[in-house]
């Protein structure tokens, strides 16, 4: 990692380390090497190859069945033709959404973990994989989607980095489709970092690679970002799937059809 590329700054007396998007997809290559699937999902006494292939395909079915289900709760009518995985990975979600959608594209930075998405790729009739190394999405049309997920790559970002992404996946969901996307708001409470035990910390800790930065937005300023790009909020649902020191949300979003310009508006009754 080249010194421009990286900075340190002081943050609630944390020094909190911020790399450009180039460097985390370098990160990422690196961990693709080196431990990619805990460098995805996380997760305690899961470090040095503690994730066996099989469970971690099945936590990414367990996630979509999760989303799925939330989606079926609330009566929407997904359609399930064109699916995008933003921030792929090693394709984790992308093969989970595979069996359900009839085209499948999963998209991330890092060629390594793209190598490694290709390799594990059971559905290569109608899931594909696709770099994107632009500061946006400018290789997919707008309204193109069905279906657009991302869970815990935008937390990776610097604040106006995944802002604009956000508008991004906003702008290629299509009308009547349905988004969801995870992201950190901030900082657990003191009373309940004080709660986590040293081994819990210390399973998030990146100390044999290279770091793996975090950046909150609040919850507040991504509801703007998703409104003001034509999004509609359909429910937020919070959590730790960012780590145990974070608060995260789960996004669902919707994109209203355009309303019928050639009737005429009316309260009354057809």
């Amino acid at each position: 990692m080249s010194p421009a590329s990286r900075r340190d700054v002081e943050h609630d007396n944390e020094t909190v380390i911020i790399m450009d998007r180039s460097s985390v997809a370098e990160s990422f290559d690196t961990w693709a090497r080196i431990d990619p699937f805990w460098a995805i999902c996380g997760g305690r006494d899961k470090k040095n190859g503690g994730w066996e292939q099989r469970e971690f395909f099945e936590s990414g079915v367990v996630k979509i069945d999760e989303v799925v289900a939330v989606i079926d709760q609330h009566g929407f009518p997904l359609r399930r033709i064109n699916a995008l995985d933003f921030g792929c990975g090693a394709g984790r979600l992308t093969q989970a959404l595979a069996p359900r959608f009839s085209h499948v594209v999963g998209v991330d930075a890092s060629p390594a973990m793209l190598e490694l998405a290709e390799r594990f790729n059971r559905y290569p009739e109608k899931c594909r994989y696709a770099l994107n190394v632009g500061a946006t999405l400018q290789n997919y049309q707008s309204d193109s989607f069905d279906f657009v997920i991302s869970i815990v790559v935008l937390q990776h970002l610097e604040a106006g980095d995944s802002t604009r992404f956000i508008r991004e996946l906003v702008r290629i969901l299509g009308k009547g489709g349905m988004l969801v996307f995870q992201m950190i708001g901030g900082k657990v409470s003191a009373e309940e970092q004080s709660l986590i035990s040293q081994e819990e910390r210390a399973s998030w800790k990146t100390i044999d690679g290279p770091a793996i930065e975090m950046h909150p937005v609040p919850r507040e300023e991504v509801i703007r970002h998703v409104e003001d790009s034509g999004g509609s909020l359909l429910k937020v649902i919070e959590n730790r799937s960012g780590g145990p020191l974070f608060v995260s949300y789960d996004y669902y979003v919707t994109k209203p059809s355009a309303p019928d310009v050639t009737r005429p508006h009316t309260d009354e009754a057809p």
